[in-house]
C-alpha cells in the first residue's frame, strides 16, 4: 500500500494501520490515472517449509538435469571412502598421549611468557 501511495505522490505515515491505509487509497482521486483500477488481494506469507516445497516442485526438471550431469553415486562413494581412509591412516600414526616436552622447550616457553608479560611491554 505504501508503494502505491508513493507512486501517486500521496503521503502515508510510516506507522499507519492497514485499514486506515486502505481508506486513504479508496478515497484517492488521481488526475493522471482516471481510467485505471487497482485490485488488492490479501497476501499471506508462506512458511519456510511451504516455500521449500514449492521451490523443489518448480525446479524438479532442473534438479534432474543436474543429477544426470553429476558423477554417479557409486563413483562419489568410492572417492569419499578413499579420502576417508587416507585421513584415518594419517591420524593412525599419531602417538597419544604425546611425549612430555623437553626441558629446553619448557624453558623457552616460560622465558618467552615472562618476556611477553613484563611491565616494559605494557
Amino acid at each position: 500500500m505504501k508503494e502505491v501511495a508513493n507512486l501517486h505522490d500521496m503521503y502515508m505515515p510510516s506507522k499507519i494501520l492497514q485499514k486506515n491505509a486502505q481508506i486513504l487509497l479508496e478515497n484517492h482521486k488521481c488526475e493522471t490515472c482516471p481510467d485505471l483500477l487497482t485490485v488488492f488481494k490479501p497476501y499471506t506469507a508462506a512458511s519456510n517449509a511451504d516455500y521449500q516445497k514449492t521451490w523443489y516442485q518448480k525446479n524438479k526438471e532442473k534438479r534432474a538435469e543436474y543429477d544426470k550431469q553429476r558423477t554417479s553415486k557409486v563413483e562419489y562413494q568410492e572417492s569419499h571412502k578413499q579420502s576417508s581412509q587416507k585421513h584415518y591412516q594419517s591420524q593412525k600414526d599419531v602417538k597419544f598421549p604425546p611425549a612430555p616436552p623437553s626441558a629446553e622447550l619448557c624453558q623457552n616457553i616460560v622465558s618467552n611468557f615472562c618476556a611477553d608479560i613484563s611491565p616494559d611491554v605494557f
